[in-house]
């Protein structure tokens, strides 16, 4: 018979060890000036976004990565690494984020 592992939150003190407190939640130990810099870290959540097919993720994540600085070559990149990380199932997400470029005058 298969035991459990025990949960632990990935972002609790034993799995970062040289961060906050354990009581500091994953978005605070994530977010902002660390050791990935913003605008790769919304980049990383346009092509999140779009792998998991996630409208108002991929809404948000473009608007902060443009804030951040993020370029056309950069969002396309992202989107074309979402399309081939999980297949064609992506396509009408991609499209929308394309669409989303569009509008914000980046393509």
């Amino acid at each position: 018979m298969l035991r459990r592992r025990p949960k632990r939150s990935i972002c609790s003190k034993r799995a970062t060890p040289n961060s906050s407190p354990p009581s500091t939640s994953c978005n605070a130990l994530t977010s902002g000036a660390a050791a990935i810099p913003p605008k790769y870290k919304e980049l990383t959540g346009v092509a999140l976004s779009i792998a998991n097919r996630c409208d108002p993720c991929l809404v948000y994540h473009i608007r902060m990565a443009l804030a951040a600085g993020a370029t056309k070559e950069e969002f396309v990149e992202s989107i074309r690494l979402a399309i081939l990380s999980v297949g064609s199932i992506t396509i009408p997400t991609a499209r929308y984020g394309y669409r989303l470029l569009r509008e914000h005058g980046v393509l």
